[in-house]
Parts: C-alpha cells; structure tokens; sequence
C-alpha cells in the first residue's frame, strides 16, 4: 500500500472464499464440517501484474478436535474457474510526443 494515490491503488490482496449452498455434518463428538457448493474470488495486485480469479467448487471443509484445545482443520474443493491476469504500465516511463 505505500505509495497509494486512491484507496483503489491501496488494494493489493483480496481472497474471498464462502459456502453458498450446502449443509453441515458430524461424525461422531469430535468431527464437524460442512459440505456443498464453495465460491471463491481472489485479486492479487503486486507492483508489476494483476491477477483475477472466480471459481465456483464443489466440497468439504471440516475440523476434528484432537484434543480440548487443539484442532485439526482441512478443506477438499473440486471445480471450475476463469481467470484473468495483465501488466501493469508504469505511468512515470509513458512517452508522449507532440507535434
């Protein structure tokens, strides 16, 4: 963010990730999760390039308990995407030419 001119120069990072439709499970005391449909956006805009993606998934995201304080957590997703990506021009390196 350094060097921002406008708060849609300071975003750099973004990752979304959500369950849109799905329900949830349990196995056993333990073991919870929930499946179904998973949406994701992330933007990623480091000084050189941006990147672009949306997917919609198919999956699971679930956490067993190993102990009273300490968790194990995972997410399996299977899907399809589209991404985007292009360069950056520095506006400082710009040519102009008069006539």
């Amino acid at each position: 963010m350094p060097n921002a001119d406008s708060v849609g120069n300071a975003i750099e990072n973004v990752s979304i990730r959500g369950l849109l439709a799905g329900d949830s499970y349990e196995w056993g005391p333990d073991y919870r999760g929930l499946w179904g449909l998973f949406g994701s956006y992330e933007y990623l805009s480091p000084q050189v390039f941006r990147l672009a993606t949306t997917t919609v998934s198919l999956g699971t995201v679930g956490q067993w308990w190993l102990s009273r304080t300490i968790a194990l957590q995972g997410m399996v997703l299977g899907g399809v995407g589209f991404g985007a990506s292009g360069t950056v021009a520095d506006p400082r390196s710009a040519t102009t030419t008069t006539a």
